[in-house]
């Protein structure tokens, strides 16, 4: 009885629930909820199809399910930042903006403080080895942030961004090494 209520205990955490679209979302608050208000008893939720759109490209179609005895439901999972329309077969709609998360936001500061320190150290540490590890460390971040961008930067400061970082990084250790070879 002990270990039941033990493994019961575990699976506590595990419960999830998915809420309701709310407008404007993050894309933590994804997968979500897109209701509509019809009495189940007069129209079935399965005779109601929801589309999304992107812009005027349609994603997906969904057949609505049952959420209560006054309301349809279909889930919304598009983790991608922008605005997106939900066109219902029953002629109603309503649009989703997905916007950049929290978590990611402090991931970007963190990073950016990393690459700080990496250019200090580059910058103020006269030790050659330990310049070139750092310079390293700011030419592959320059390479990932040119390959992959950075999702709250238009793409002209993205490679800005990554092209100074990867300038700066071969820099540093092209002036260390040549220090090295004379």
């Amino acid at each position: 009885m002990k270990k039941a209520i033990f493994l019961f205990l575990l699976l506590i955490p595990i419960a999830y629930a998915i809420d309701e679209c709310r407008g404007t979302v993050t894309n933590e608050d994804l997968p979500c909820l897109v209701l509509l208000p019809v009495n189940t008893s007069v129209t079935a939720c399965n005779t109601i199809n929801v589309e999304f759109l992107n812009a005027s490209t349609s994603l997906y179609n969904q057949t609505m399910g049952n959420y209560n005895t006054f309301s349809c439901n279909a889930t919304f999972n598009q983790t991608g930042l922008g605005t997106y329309v939900f066109s219902y077969s029953t002629g109603d709609s309503g649009s989703i903006i997905v916007e950049e998360g929290f978590k990611v936001l402090v991931a970007i500061v963190i990073v950016i403080f990393a690459l700080l320190i990496l250019l200090g150290i580059t910058i103020f540490v006269p030790d050659p080895t330990i310049t070139s590890l750092s310079s390293i460390g700011l030419m592959a971040s320059g390479v990932y942030i040119l390959i992959n961008g950075i999702s709250i930067l238009n793409n002209f400061f993205t490679i800005g961004f990554g092209a100074t970082l990867l300038g700066v990084g071969f820099y540093s250790i092209f002036k260390v090494n040549w220090e090295m070879w004379k």
